[in-house]
């Protein structure tokens, strides 16, 4: 939705890279607790799908007499009581989970930490790519992070992964807008609670729309703060390029303390 910074403006590596980064270490920090707030309202959407998705399961098996008799392993996200997704929710859960990994590395990289924990982060983004994988929605960003991951992993240094942060932005923003161009399917899968539930259809789907139309702007503020750290990070001693990361971030984050109050509303139990 909005505009890649240009990767030829991240001359970041031709900085001391140690100097630089960390000069904008506490504005890195609040970046960082600004996508976990993020995350943190996306967890409570998450689990409404997750709720719609079994109870879409459990309606269709609970038709069929052959079923009832029969075990079948690959269901059992579905009747497990342990914290379980079902595959579709999943695939929500793993992009979003991208995000907030994604920043921790960037917070890790700030503070000089070593290459190896670096690389934990790095392994745990290529795993939840990997199960976006086969979904038509995300298969820009997929394309665009497989080789950003292989890159990532091939790093001898802390300076080579910089270099691989600096051009894996077009990623990030493409992960954004499948996660934006995914809410129509979100919003179908919620409608299923609303003709389960025993309450006013119209009313739970204008919930619904309501929650989901919040979350969409709060992607969109995250994807343009997103842009603001890019900007920190090619001049991490300018004023102005730090003080918009930090309203940026500073939106965000109340942004997502009220997109959490939104959804808190939709909130539903499996049938």
């Amino acid at each position: 939705m909005r505009q890649v910074v240009p990767s030829g403006l991240l001359i970041l590596f031709a900085l001391d890279l140690s100097g630089c980064v960390s000069s904008s270490l506490p504005d890195t920090k609040k970046f960082v607790a600004a996508v976990s707030a993020t995350n943190s309202a996306s967890s409570v959407l998450l689990d409404e799908l997750n709720v719609a998705e079994k109870n879409q399961f459990f309606e269709k098996t609970r038709a069929s007499k052959a079923y009832s008799v029969r075990f079948v392993a690959g269901d059992s996200v579905y009747h497990s009581t342990l914290e379980t997704f079902a595959p579709q929710t999943e695939k929500f859960r793993a992009s979003i989970a991208i995000l907030v990994t994604y920043a921790n590395l960037i917070q890790s990289l700030a503070s000089g930490e070593d290459i190896n924990h670096v690389h934990d982060s790095v392994n745990a983004i290529a795993m939840d790519v990997s199960l976006l994988a086969g979904n038509p929605t995300y298969g820009i960003a997929v394309a665009a992070f497989s080789p950003i991951i292989d890159r990532m992993i091939a790093a001898k240094d802390r300076a080579e992964l910089i270099i691989v942060v600096r051009d894996s932005a077009p990623a990030i923003h493409k992960l954004i807008n499948a996660l934006i161009n995914s809410t129509p399917q979100m919003f179908e899968m919620l409608q299923y609670n609303a003709f389960l539930g025993r309450g006013n259809i119209l009313t739970q789907s204008s919930s619904y729309r309501l929650a989901l139309s919040n979350f969409v702007v709060l992607l969109d503020r995250l994807e343009s703060t997103f842009d603001r750290l890019f900007e920190a990070l090619v001049n991490p001693t300018s004023r102005p390029t730090l003080d918009n990361l930090a309203s940026a971030t500073g939106e965000l984050s109340a942004y997502a303390g009220l997109v959490r109050q939104s959804l808190a509303t939709i909130h539903s139990t499996p049938k």
